[in-house]
């Protein structure tokens, strides 16, 4: 079980560091990027409305952290800054998430990383 939360997280921060960085959205689109990690997280498992509300809510602070540790000027502070908002993002998808949906989580990653190899 301890692995599958490790690969839970892990590929859950990745999409999301993944979309933060490819769409590298303005002050205020952060909306919209939070809709397609939410649409995108649906597809995979099915939210309901209460937890599609709580996810856009806190994917929105995750990604103000990240614009926010883009400021910063040491190399190290921008990594520990957006690793902290990593780790906060995931522990939240990880309680908001129940068994089975984390379950089938984890068959879409296992499914994605065999057609990587």
């Amino acid at each position: 079980m301890k692995k599958l939360k490790l690969i839970m997280a892990v590929v859950a921060a990745f999409v999301c560091l993944d979309l933060v960085f490819a769409v590298n959205p303005a002050k205020g689109k952060n909306d919209d990027l939070a809709s397609l990690v939410i649409e995108k997280l649906n597809k995979d498992v099915q939210l309901t409305d209460s937890q599609k509300i709580i996810l856009k809510e806190k994917f929105n602070a995750f990604a103000i952290k990240m614009e926010d540790s883009d400021k910063k000027t040491k190399e190290k502070d921008k990594f520990d800054t957006k690793k902290l908002a990593s780790d906060e993002y995931e522990a939240v998808l990880d309680s908001i998430l129940n068994t089975q949906q984390k379950e089938q989580l984890s068959v879409k990653i296992t499914q994605r990383e065999k057609k990587i190899k």
